[in-house]
């Protein structure tokens, strides 16, 4: 027997499983289990699921018409769904007004972006997995939009969840959380949008194991995850600076995040909220318990960090991220810190291999403004917009808000609502245009740029092949800087129109092997600050530690070269009785002579003489 409405021509109902009898209809009449008459359209439905059973949530009583609470007959066809089955939102917009509990192995799908959940009470969850334990949970949500109607509204909520995908989905306005996964195991968020504000710590996707224990840091659920190929586009929304990133990963091990993008300031639209005073967003935070985790391919805009690793901010005594690596990914016009591997000397961030990736253009955001003109005519609350000279990178433009005014309407304070990026702080006073009133003008302080990679108490680590650079012909941030850095390879990398290239922002860094490293452009020091100790530095392009020659000692006091490369020591004239080079007596022969001595890192060399001889330093890098 054939189907003859033409949705499914040539389809036999033989050729579906053996689902009781089955008749030709134009309406759905019974359940599976009940009189076993389906629609062509059930059947069609079916057939594209394959051999799942499609549960339509309209046959048991959604309306899909955007008004209607639709939260009763969405549970109602969860649970008649059974395990191993699907149920099937056809294009609509269907309103909730509580949780939904998603059933093990009972996936969710929809049309596409066109079949809409709007979540209406503030505070709510659209789908939720709250499992006592863990729990095999094997289903998936694919294909839906979930868009609120509401502030602060959550996208999907689960705990001890195992083996859940969401994926194809587009979530947009969610004003808390997208994603939530507590000690949730082998999950996958893939393919989807997010439209929505990086709303508070924790971030728009968070997948963390709340149970980590300082005492037995091993005793914790969660992570073998994927999170990959998601393109965050935020809306105007506020944020809490450092700790609000897009991507937030606390004690996960083997969790990866691939493909992602964020897309802020000129690129993504997004600014904060009034009086925030806060930078863009942050792109990804690895917190805590992380091991074996892979950080690729990525690519964030307009950012004010790119990629944070450091201890848990919840936890006391957590330890830092391990055997990591960042690889290939693009960070652009950021404000603070490319890449910032923040270790600590309990919990050193360990074998972790930065390589690839390209980190461009250090930005600048604005951070005070005073009036210099009062100007007239504002009122309380007005938006003041800087002009394009404040955003002529790729920065947002600078905004402030007026929080107070005098006579006749005259601007006497205002807060920054938006930071704004530029690598070119205009010169002050600066006309801010917008409210209600005119010719404002403002004294604005503009705080420092950051770093390309910025790595603190980092210990048997790769930073290798990366390339850091600024556009334009402006020298400004750091490329590279080392705080606290051990047994570590610094090689490969093309650092181009910073204010220094490689950076010894502490006198503890140590046993670090620089070469290959191509520095150019830079405004101060290729190699600058506190050079390491017990070093290897050889085949770089660019400007060394200390190419200066040290004082002459007095006799018999030895020098040391603290430079973390060999160095050729020339001697000649005056009266010289004895040289030792590293504890080693030379004898240095009678003069007139010139003596060359090749001063490895941490040697020594001293001079005994009864006048005084003339010495140069020359590095071997």
């Amino acid at each position: 027997m054939s189907i003859t409405t033409g949705e499914l021509p040539g389809v036999r109902i033989v050729d579906m499983p053996d689902l009781g009898p089955v008749t030709d209809t134009s309406s759905l009449v019974g359940e599976r289990a009940g009189s076993g008459r389906f629609s062509a359209g059930s059947l069609r439905t079916y057939m594209r699921f394959g051999a799942v059973i499609v549960i339509n949530v309209k046959d048991y009583g959604a309306t899909g018409n955007g008004s209607t609470d639709d939260t009763t007959a969405i549970r109602a066809a969860i649970t008649a769904a059974g395990a191993g089955n699907t149920v099937f939102f056809p294009a609509g917009t269907y309103k909730t007004t509580a949780a939904i509990a998603l059933a093990p192995r009972v996936s969710i799908a929809g049309a596409g972006p066109s079949s809409i959940i709007a979540p209406a009470t503030e505070g709510q969850s659209t789908f939720t997995a709250i499992c006592s334990s863990d729990t095999e949970l094997s289903l998936a949500i694919h294909d839906i939009q979930i868009q609120p109607t509401v502030a602060e509204c959550k996208g999907v909520v689960a705990t001890y969840a195992r083996n859940f995908i969401v994926r194809h989905c587009v979530f947009s306005g969610c004003g808390g959380r997208t994603i939530e996964y507590d000690r949730c195991t082998f999950y996958q968020f893939v393919d989807c949008v997010v439209k929505s504000r990086l709303g508070f710590y924790g971030g728009t996707v968070r997948v963390i194991s709340s149970v980590w224990s300082s005492v037995n840091p091993t005793a914790f659920l969660g992570g073998y995850g994927i999170i990959s190929r998601i393109q965050f586009l935020p809306e105007v929304g506020a944020w809490a600076g450092q700790g609000s990133p897009a991507i937030h990963v606390v004690n996960q091990p083997v969790t990866h995040v691939f493909d992602c993008s964020l897309a802020w300031g000129a690129y993504g639209g997004g600014v904060t909220d009034a009086g925030a005073s806060a930078a863009p967003a942050t792109f990804l935070v690895m917190e805590g318990q992380c091991q074996g985790n892979i950080i690729a391919r990525n690519v964030c805009l307009g950012t004010g960090f790119g990629i944070i690793l450091g201890l848990s901010q919840q936890f006391a005594n957590s330890i830092c991220p391990t055997f990591i690596e960042i690889l290939d990914n693009q960070i652009d016009s950021f404000c603070y810190n490319g890449i910032l591997i923040a270790g600590t000397a309990t919990w050193n961030a360990l074998a972790i291999k930065i390589s690839g990736n390209v980190i461009t253009e250090t930005q600048r955001p604005l951070t005070s403004a005073t009036p210099s003109a009062a100007g007239s005519g504002y009122q309380v609350g007005d938006i003041l917009t800087g002009p394009p000279v404040l955003a002529q990178e790729e920065g947002a433009p600078a905004m402030l808000q007026v929080t107070a005014v005098g006579a006749g309407g005259g601007v006497t304070t205002v807060a920054v609502f938006n930071n704004g990026l530029t690598q070119r702080p205009p010169a002050s006073p600066v006309a801010f245009s917008g409210g209600s009133g005119t010719g404002a003008q403002f004294t604005v302080v503009y705080g420092a740029t950051g770093a390309g990679i910025w790595a603190t108490w980092l210990d048997k680590s790769g930073i290798i092949g990366n390339t850091i650079q600024n556009y334009g012909g402006v020298s400004t941030g750091l490329g590279i800087v080392l705080d606290t850095v051990t047994n570590t390879q610094v090689t490969d990398n093309h650092i181009t129109d910073m204010a220094s290239a490689i950076h010894g922002f502490s006198v503890t860094n140590a046993n670090i092997i620089f070469s290959h490293n191509i520095c150019t452009g830079t405004t101060t020091a290729d190699f600058g600050g506190n050079p390491p100790v017990f070093s290897l530095m050889q085949d770089n392009l660019g400007v060394p530690w200390l190419t200066t020659t040290p004082t002459m000692p007095a006799s018999g006091v030895a020098v040391t070269n603290t430079a973390p490369y060999p160095q050729e020591v020339f001697i000649y004239n005056g009266v010289v009785t004895g040289i030792s080079v590293n504890g080693i007596p030379v004898n240095p022969g009678a003069a007139p002579w010139t003596i060359i001595f090749t001063l490895r890192p941490q040697h020594t060399i001293s001079i005994t003489y009864s006048a005084a001889p003339t010495w140069a330093w020359l590095p071997l890098s």
